[in-house]
C-alpha cells in the first residue's frame, strides 16, 4: 500500500479515536497528528517521503560537501607544489565527485538517527533516544522487515508511552498503537492489491500473513 493511502487510513483513524472519545480540540490535534504520523512510520525502512522529510536532505550534504571540496582543490592547485598539490587536488576532488556515488537518501537515515540520538542524551529523554534508535535499525533493515513486524510494533509502542508521558496526554499512546497497526493491518496479503504480507514475528517464525 502507498505512504499516501497509509496516511489517508491514520488520519481517519485518528479522528474517529478523538471523535468517540470526545475529546478536545487540542487534544483531538494530538490524536489525529500521532495516529498519523505513526500510520507511516513503518515505512521508515525505505526510502519513502516520511524517511526524506524526517532526515537530513542529502542534496545539503552533497552541497557542503562539494563547497569544502572545491576550497580544498583550490587550495592545492593555486598554494600547494609537488606531491602536496597533487593529493590535496585529489581529496578535493574526491569530496565533489564521491558523496553522490557513495552517500545514498538511506544513509541520511543514520546521520539523523545518530543526531537525535546524542540530542536525547544530553536531554535525557528516553522517547528521542528511542525514535533516535529506531531510526538507525531502520536504516539497516530490509523493506517489511523488522519495523512490519509485531517486535517493531512493540518497541514503538514503548516510545508512544515515553512521549505520552512526557507531554502529559494519556491518550497518545492508544492513538499510536492503533495507527501502527493500521499500517501492518493495510500491509498484510488479505488485501488482494498486496503481491507480498508481511512476517509479523520474524525472524523466528517466517510466516507471512
Amino acid at each position: 500500500m502507498k505512504g499516501s493511502t497509509h496516511l489517508v487510513v491514520g488520519v481517519a483513524l485518528g479522528g474517529a479515536f478523538a471523535y468517540i472519545g470526545k475529546y478536545e480540540l487540542v487534544e483531538t490535534i494530538g490524536i489525529v497528528t500521532t495516529c498519523a504520523i505513526a500510520s507511516i512510520i513503518p515505512d521508515m525502512d525505505t526510502n519513502s517521503k516520511i524517511t526524506r522529510k524526517l532526515t537530513i536532505p542529502v542534496t545539503l550534504v552533497y552541497a557542503f560537501l562539494g563547497i569544502v571540496g572545491l576550497m580544498i582543490t583550490g587550495y592545492g592547485y593555486w598554494l600547494l607544489e609537488g606531491t602536496e598539490k597533487i593529493v590535496g587536488m585529489i581529496i578535493g576532488c574526491s569530496l565533489i565527485v564521491l558523496p553522490q556515488l557513495i552517500i545514498k537518501p538511506k544513509s541520511m537515515l543514520i546521520l539523523t538517527g545518530s543526531c537525535t540520538l546524542v540530542v536525547g542524551i544530553l536531554l535525557s529523554h528516553l522517547w528521542i533516544i528511542g525514535l533516535a534508535i529506531y531510526m538507525i535499525i531502520s536504516a539497516f533493515a530490509p523493506h517489511r522487515g523488522i519495523t512490519h513486524s509485531i517486535w517493531g510494533f512493540a518497541f514503538f509502542g514503548w516510545i508512544l508511552s515515553e512521549f505520552q508521558a512526557f507531554v502529559g496526554m494519556d491518550m497518545l499512546m492508544a492513538a499510536g498503537l492503533i495507527g501502527y497497526a493500521s499500517h501492518l493491518i493495510c500491509d498484510m496479503k488479505w488485501l488482494p492489491f498486496n503481491r507480498k504480507g508481511i512476517k509479523l514475528f520474524q525472524p523466528f517464525i517466517k510466516l507471512e500473513f
